[in-house]
């Protein structure tokens, strides 16, 4: 698949903006190759380190310099305000896993969906099952009565925080955790998916919860994972204000990567 211009122009002045010593490669980069070129660029430099989460990720002086230059392209793109539902029920909610601010941030925002009159049957928590590596105490927007739980795993803190924060709903809907069992690594988007889809569960329409910087992202995998056996949407919060921007830059790596790989 090739990039539309504006994706194109704009990755590329990221590129510019981040790694400037590649200015001049990018330059002379033909436009025949150009997609894959930025697509195997954005894969080196990029993507976050093996083995480290996005809470443990820091920018570097160059980028925290840059950073309202580099958040503009960034939102142009896409991947900062909020992306709202369409529809005001649904079948079902898929809520995707995170172990940090992000899980509060998709749960909470589904609370006010909720609080603004969207409608759903059930909703699934879709996570794993791996050890908490940091200190719940250390995310300081967690309630103090999961905070202060001992807490092991990734599935014992979602279950917890989605019913604490959804404990005043009024009229409940059904609520189904599903646990993708760990392998080689800490499961992903995808692997979350494909232990829901096991299920089998009977659906018109679903929603997808998320938040930004991630949205797009996980649109992507879920309608990959998911298409065509259901209608689906993805949708999230706008993006925290002190998001790093290497977490930007990763998910803005991973949905280019992933976007290559399903029309290709």
């Amino acid at each position: 698949m090739k990039m539309d211009h504006f994706i194109s122009d704009n990755v590329i002045r990221l590129l510019k903006i981040t790694h400037p010593e590649d200015t001049q490669l990018i330059e002379n980069i033909g436009a025949s190759e150009l997609s894959s070129y930025l697509v195997n660029m954005t894969q080196q430099k990029w993507l976050r380190p093996a083995g480290k989460e996005r809470w443990e990720l820091k920018d570097s002086l160059l980028l925290s310099a840059r950073r309202d230059e580099i958040i503009q392209l960034v939102e142009k793109l896409g991947f900062v305000q909020e992306i709202k539902p369409s529809r005001q029920e649904y079948d079902s909610v898929l809520l995707l896993g995170a172990t940090d601010k992000n899980l509060l941030a998709r749960i909470h925002y589904l609370k006010r969906l909720w609080d603004a009159g969207l409608r759903y049957r059930r909703v699934y928590l879709l996570t794993g099952n791996a050890k908490i590596k940091h200190s719940l105490t250390d995310f300081k927007a967690l309630p103090s009565v999961i905070a202060n739980n001992k807490l092991e795993t990734e599935a014992e803190l979602v279950i917890k925080v989605f019913k604490h924060i959804h404990s005043d709903t009024g009229i409940d809907p059904e609520v189904i955790q599903v646990i993708a069992i760990e392998k080689q690594h800490r499961p992903n988007t995808e692997d979350t998916l494909l232990a829901w889809l096991a299920n089998k569960v009977k659906a018109k329409n679903l929603l997808i919860v998320s938040n930004q910087p991630f949205v797009l992202y996980q649109d992507s995998v879920t309608k990959r994972v998911l298409t065509p056996l259901y209608q689906l949407e993805t949708v999230g919060d706008c993006m925290f204000s002190n998001t790093p921007i290497v977490v930007m830059l990763d998910a803005i790596a991973r949905y280019l990567y992933e976007c290559s790989f399903v029309v290709d």
